[in-house]
């Protein structure tokens, strides 16, 4: 598994991390349409993935495969959906220091899932 930290992305140089975002926002477009049309254009997309990679780093997901799931949660619940009080168990799993990083994507999904 390819596990990328915010320092060996700043060693990469700017190519490969441009290269992941722009697969990121290609999945994104692909998979929620709506939620892209209801941002706006191209700059608006790229800066609310840009923000969701920065959030999930931040919760500690490494990961190129978490990452871009985490991205896809922001499009589907929202911005804010691990800090607003509808997914209060979202916030519960990412902040949860027990769990691995992958674990903590993967309860996000398994919740989901279950309704």
């Amino acid at each position: 598994m390819l596990v990328i930290r915010g320092a060996q992305m700043e060693a990469l140089g700017g190519e490969l991390e441009a290269r992941f975002e722009r697969r990121v926002i290609d999945s994104v477009k692909r998979l929620w349409p709506g939620a892209c049309e209801a941002r706006g254009g191209d700059a608006e997309i790229t800066t609310a993935v840009r923000a969701a990679l920065e959030k999930g780093q931040r919760y500690g997901l490494e990961a190129e495969r978490d990452l871009v799931r985490f991205v896809h949660l922001v499009f589907m619940l929202g911005d804010a959906f691990d800090a607003d009080g509808g997914h209060d168990w979202a916030h519960a799993a990412l902040s949860d220091s027990a769990l691995a990083p992958s674990a903590k994507i993967d309860a996000l999904f398994e919740r989901l899932a279950r309704g």
